[in-house]
């Protein structure tokens, strides 16, 4: 997808409003195309969105934009989480006030490309390349704790 709306009701018997724009992937510096599915999170009054989106690169990173309003619109900020991969971002708020980021897909989201800690651009045209063997140990997301400032 090229762009976020989001989408709020005021019960699960109300109509949904579509608040408009939130995001779009020109509005990302680091992200040429392909965003897929987000997250969010508030932190301090601020809303905090996690997203993936495909890098000039081509590899998938996570972004984060911010906003006042969880309606948006979210700004982006100027580069992707440095170290991110993969796409599926979903984030956790501790009992402690800790964030914790849960994220990593298969096939387009590139995760069996990182088995080795680095990017295996090997077979590029080829979305199964890396897939575990029927015997290997499964392919499993990855959890990271986040900073402070959740970026």
């Amino acid at each position: 997808m090229e762009d976020y709306h989001v989408i709020s009701m005021d019960s699960v018997n109300s109509e949904a409003v579509d608040n408009g724009l939130a995001l779009h992937v020109n509005d990302v510096p680091w992200a040429e195309k392909q965003m897929w599915a987000p997250d969010a999170n508030e932190k301090d009054g601020k809303y905090y969105l996690f997203f993936p989106a495909k890098a000039y690169d081509g590899i998938f990173r996570i972004g984060v934009a911010i906003s006042d309003s969880p309606t948006g619109p979210f700004i982006a900020q100027p580069e992707a989480i440095r170290g991110s991969f993969s796409i599926d971002p979903a984030v956790f708020k501790d009992d402690d006030g800790s964030y914790y980021m849960y994220f990593g897909g298969l096939w387009g989201g590139q995760l069996q490309r990182w088995r080795t800690g680095e990017f295996n651009a090997a077979q590029p045209n080829s979305p199964t390349a890396f897939l575990p063997e029927d015997n290997d140990p499964a392919l499993l997301p990855f959890v990271a704790k986040m900073t402070d400032d959740l970026l």
